[in-house]
């Protein structure tokens, strides 16, 4: 596993007051993992973490804990019921589900993340993330160069920012702080030997090169004609990208020259750009280093939570990162018509199963045709008493502040979740664990 070993401070007993060190923050894609945090008197004190996101994720995680503790561990359709009924009645309906559905779990450990594709495999379910993205589709049709962010700290002398802004203020804090500021091995004067450069559709920095939300495939394309040596028509850019042609090709001239470039590009870019304009990115990382004088990656700082776990553990056990059916008794990648949004707008669920965060569910809760509905998270059975409850409700121990495992960053490096508080709840992993044996128990046949 990646990342530093996890260090804690504490008794045996479990003392009123413990010391964390190397605790990891899910709060932004930078998944910031060397933060201090104290517990006293079963309270997180966060005045060891340095940016205010940070903060702000634990308090709110705490405050989460502490109203969801107030709700039954399962319901029935908005009742309280055992858990251990529940769960029976979860695998029945399982075992006679002709279409189910799994979605998520983008804010779990990947011990989770595993057992959910394992569920998936044997009740031959669809499983997707519920959050598209072309990105994928894209590094498969035009191969994807990338790299670990220790290698942005140590190497990098030209980065360019696409819709990213790394700095404290932002919605990734301390991505500058870590990986652009220090020195490294072969950037000695950390970022005073860096050119930093930022494209974007909107900004208030004065050095961003500012285009319009609908010009990215045209940038993309006069980028890539530029590094080829070709000629780009002076009016046509300017029109499509707001920026004379001078601004672009004074872009490609440092783009060629340097010695170790990186193309970044934030959750924005994941979720809105076309297919096109995600190809369009990978085959201009890919030319520049064909034409350029050095080596240039890309690479994504991504959002909060554990998207890229999923698709990492999807990919190792079914072949593809997202929109996989086990339909057939095999794992098929169906990009298109398997995801989540496209089969439940489509009617073809008759059982869905969400893991994680009510907000994350990928339906109309209030559509009086939604499919059976089963709900398993750490909010799971907290609701308004006036909004549609799950058919069938298990709540979890919080995935990242009561909960253990493991969690991947954008650039693939895991790292390990720090379990800061006793949980009083089974683990989502642990939940579907036990449903897997009941549904096998039933009669269901091995895979």
């Amino acid at each position: 596993m990646g990342g530093r070993p996890m260090k804690m401070e504490s008794g045996p007993d479990l003392p009123a007051e413990r010391q964390f060190s190397d605790v990891m923050c899910t709060g932004c894609g930078c998944l910031c993992d060397d933060l201090k945090l104290r517990i006293h008197a079963g309270k997180l004190d966060v005045s060891g973490v340095p940016c205010a996101l940070g903060q702000g994720t634990f308090a709110t995680g705490q405050e989460d804990i502490e109203r969801v503790r107030q709700a039954p561990d399962a319901r029935v359709a908005g009742q309280p019921v055992a858990v251990a009924e529940v769960l029976k009645l979860a695998a029945k309906r399982l075992n006679r589900a002709r279409s189910p559905l799994i979605v998520g779990p983008t804010e779990s450990s990947m011990e989770a993340q595993r057992a959910a594709v394992a569920l998936a495999d044997l009740i031959r379910a669809g499983i997707d993330t519920g959050t598209a993205s072309n990105r994928w589709l894209a590094r498969q049709r035009a191969g994807w160069v990338g790299a670990t962010w220790g290698e942005i700290k140590q190497r990098a002398d030209l980065i360019v920012f696409w819709d990213v802004d790394p700095g404290p203020e932002g919605p990734h804090p301390r991505f500058a702080e870590r990986f652009l500021d220090p020195p490294g091995r072969f950037v000695p004067h950390g970022r005073e030997g860096r050119t930093v450069f930022h494209i974007a559709c909107w900004s208030d920095r004065e050095s961003a090169i500012v285009i319009p939300p609908t010009g990215a495939l045209a940038v993309l394309s006069g980028l890539r004609t530029l590094v080829r040596g070709g000629q780009v028509e002076a009016g046509a850019i300017e029109k499509a990208t707001g920026q004379p042609i001078q601004v672009w090709t004074a872009l490609v001239e440092k783009l060629k020259s340097a010695q170790y470039g990186v193309l970044v590009v934030g959750p924005m870019f994941d979720r809105h750009a076309s297919l096109a304009e995600c190809e369009g990115l990978e085959r201009l990382i890919a030319e520049l280093n064909v034409f350029g004088q050095g080596r240039f990656i890309g690479c994504s700082i991504g959002q909060g939570g554990n998207k890229a776990g999923l698709e990492a553990v999807l990919g190792w056990q079914a072949g593809a990162p997202g929109a996989v059916d086990f339909r057939a008794g095999f794992p098929r990648y169906l990009p298109r018509e398997a995801e989540a949004g496209r089969r439940l707008a489509a009617g073809q669920v008759d059982v869905v199963v969400t893991i994680g965060p009510e907000k994350n569910v990928p339906f109309d809760i209030d559509h009086p045709d939604r499919p059976f509905w089963i709900s398993i998270g750490h909010d799971a059975t907290y609701h308004d008493a006036t909004a549609p409850a799950p058919d069938l409700a298990l709540a979890t121990a919080h995935p990242w502040i009561e909960a253990g495992g493991t969690v991947m960053r954008g650039d693939g490096v895991t790292l390990p979740l720090t379990p800061l508080l006793e949980p009083t709840r089974p683990t989502d992993a642990q939940i579907l664990d036990q449903l897997r044996r009941l549904i096998l128990e039933q009669g269901a046949s091995v895979p």
